[in-house]
């Protein structure tokens, strides 16, 4: 049987969970492009940036965080005495690499949580070893 091929709107129209993978990975490509779009004008020429998309179609633009922010950030994960926080990670690294966006990201809750869990992603730490002589 072959599959329907949906078309850039309907794929753009549809709910997020009724559409297949493949569909879900075209969605945020979609919406990654409409971000750009939008506020790729305020992002400074030569700025490592991060394009982050929710599944309702919000999205923003994240300046590739400082390592102060990256320590800030990090220390909320690796809490001696609590546990990780993903959530204080991620809503450190939005509120200080902010670029442009939908403000309702900010000011919703629930989106800022959801755009918090993903903006912890953005920490790259490379591996390394110290060895003793």
């Amino acid at each position: 049987m072959s599959e329907i091929t949906k078309t850039d709107n309907q794929i753009l129209k549809a709910k997020f969970d009724d559409l297949n993978e493949k569909e879900q990975e075209r969605f945020f490509d979609l919406i990654e492009e409409k971000i750009l779009e939008k506020y790729g004008k305020l992002v400074p020429k030569g700025s490592k940036t991060k394009i982050l998309v929710l599944e309702n179609g919000l999205g923003c633009i994240l300046n590739h965080p400082k390592p102060y922010v990256l320590s800030k950030a990090l220390g909320a994960l690796s809490s001696i005495k609590d546990d990780p926080d993903m959530y204080k990670a991620g809503n450190h690294i939005l509120k200080n690499c902010w670029v442009a966006g939908d403000n309702e990201i900010l000011d919703n809750e629930e989106l800022r949580f959801a755009a918090a869990l993903q903006a912890a992603q953005v920490i790259e730490v490379l591996q390394g070893r110290l060895k003793k002589n």
